[in-house]
């Protein structure tokens, strides 16, 4: 079966295949040395591919946006992998995928989920038919797989007034939320409140809060026509400017600039 699938085959083994192989490897890998040398763009390296990934297993989300932010403003070249820009793209996405998928699974993320997630990038690269289509790919999968482990740890809290207050956080962004209303809800004190959800997430309420709200402004910027002025108003900020001087603070970018990069333009039938 595995022979007629044309998998594996015995002579692949023989002097001269692996010979020739070995010929051919050689003669890409100076010519792909050669492409990099004279190429002027930044070329990958072990640490900053390091350094993404400790963001997704760590569920790091800020630090995942200061990395995107140097990304743009120097271009990381993945590797030379394809003379065709869309397989070029393709094997990009792909090696950065299964990185994501092993490193959220070593952040805590349950391999399942975490399979699934990297087989619905997958799918979408597959259906693709332009490198851009591919490309805008790679930070959203950053993102969410970052996200998800930020998520399942914050579901795996202990204390039952932290996992309280984070439930009551996530019901109502839509409203300002002060640290006695959620004290009252978790039946402790301020004080207690907060050194505790300090300790246990590593974040200030009002942090986590704001931090809450904005991920929730990305989702209403990319999947509706609301104005900044209504995300603004629904998400319960003090004005629209404060609004778009926190979202650039943690994005890096405006509210708009992000509706225009992450909004899907294209239909892939």
């Amino acid at each position: 079966m595995i022979r007629k699938m044309g998998i594996w085959k015995p002579d692949m083994l023989s002097d001269t295949y692996t010979s020739k192989t070995t010929q051919e490897i050689v003669h890409t890998f100076y010519h792909i040395s050669q492409e990099a040398e004279r190429s002027t763009t930044y070329m990958a390296t072990y640490s900053n591919e390091l350094a993404l990934m400790n963001c997704v297993m760590n569920g790091d989300l800020k630090a995942l946006e200061e990395r995107l932010r140097d990304i743009s403003k120097n271009p990381i070249q993945a590797g030379y992998m394809s003379d065709d820009p869309l397989r070029q793209a393709l094997f990009s996405l792909v090696s950065g995928v299964t990185l994501m998928t092993r490193f959220a699974i070593t952040g805590g993320l349950p391999e399942h989920d975490a399979y699934l997630l990297s087989d619905a990038y997958l799918q979408q690269a597959d259906k693709a038919q332009s490198p851009e289509q591919v490309v805008q790919l790679l930070p959203a999968a950053l993102r969410q797989f970052t996200q998800s482990v930020h998520d399942i740890r914050l579901r795996k809290l202990k204390s039952y007034p932290v996992s309280r207050c984070v439930r009551y956080i996530g019901e109502h962004l839509h409203n300002r939320i002060t640290l006695a209303e959620l004290a009252s809800h978790c039946k402790v004190t301020p004080q207690y409140l907060s050194t505790l959800f300090h300790q246990e997430t590593g974040m200030t309420i009002t942090a986590y809060i704001r931090l809450e709200k904005l991920k929730t402004a990305t989702q209403m910027l990319s999947l509706s026509d609301y104005s900044v002025q209504t995300i603004s108003d629904l998400l319960a900020f003090s004005t629209p400017a404060a609004f778009c001087a926190q979202f650039k603070k943690q994005y890096g970018i405006t509210p708009l600039t992000w509706r225009i990069q992450n909004t899907n333009k294209f239909s892939v039938k």
